[in-house]
């Protein structure tokens, strides 16, 4: 399945970037976060407020993009993707994109009943616009 959203954000792309980036204080920005462990400078693992574990690796990160690879405690693996671009008028626009494969048959159609990945994605650039701008604002 595949979700993807895309959203204007006043800032610039490394200031987003390092927002994404800093994935040990997303507990406290995103509400489905309750915890992130880093096992390296490239992997980290979040705990949702439900109890799944997912597993990233960051793959890429420059000034144009961020790619991610990850593995949920419920089965399914895929790929993230956030992507910078100049918006017109000022500002950036991050899209996101996320692939994700659910081996079990059972697991799929749960999924569509269940998930709505565009609905995901979307909440997602939400929450970054709003750290951002909480951090703009705090001078951070």
């Amino acid at each position: 399945r595949e979700g993807a959203a895309s959203r204007v954000i006043a800032a610039n792309p490394e200031r987003i970037r390092q927002t994404i980036l800093d994935v040990e204080s997303q507990p406290a920005w995103r509400p489905r976060v309750a915890a992130v462990v880093r096992a390296s400078a490239d992997e980290w693992t979040e705990t949702t407020v439900d109890g799944e574990a997912i597993t990233f690796r960051r793959l890429q990160s420059d000034e144009g993009s961020v790619r991610l690879e990850f593995e949920s405690s419920r089965g399914y693996r895929g790929e993230w993707l956030g992507r910078f671009s100049s918006a017109p008028g000022g500002g950036t626009v991050l899209e996101v994109v996320e692939r994700a494969t659910m081996p079990s048959p059972t697991g799929r159609i749960l999924s569509r009943i269940f998930f709505d990945p565009a609905a995901f994605a979307a909440a997602y650039l939400d929450e970054v616009a709003r750290e951002v701008a909480r951090r703009d604002g705090a001078g951070a």
